[in-house]
């Protein structure tokens, strides 16, 4: 369990296709069934990329006169 996220299981168990209750701790789970990440892992996800995307900035800020036509 990284971050205290259960990556193993699914919070939605959906064996015949059909509509069940959604698990008590949806934000203690990766996955909400066997495809969709659940809003926390969609933060983490987010949470990254601005981070990289920062880091980009601040590179392309500092080079600028190398990235200039």
């Amino acid at each position: 369990m990284a971050y205290g996220i259960n990556t193993t299981n699914k919070c939605w168990d959906t064996p015949q296709y059909t509509v069940i209750p959604l698990c008590a701790t949806p934000d203690t789970y990766l996955f909400i069934d066997q495809l969709h990440f659940t809003a926390r892992a969609h933060q983490f996800i987010a949470d990254a990329a601005r981070k990289l995307l920062e880091k980009c900035k601040e590179f392309f800020k500092s080079h600028r006169s190398i990235f200039s036509v």
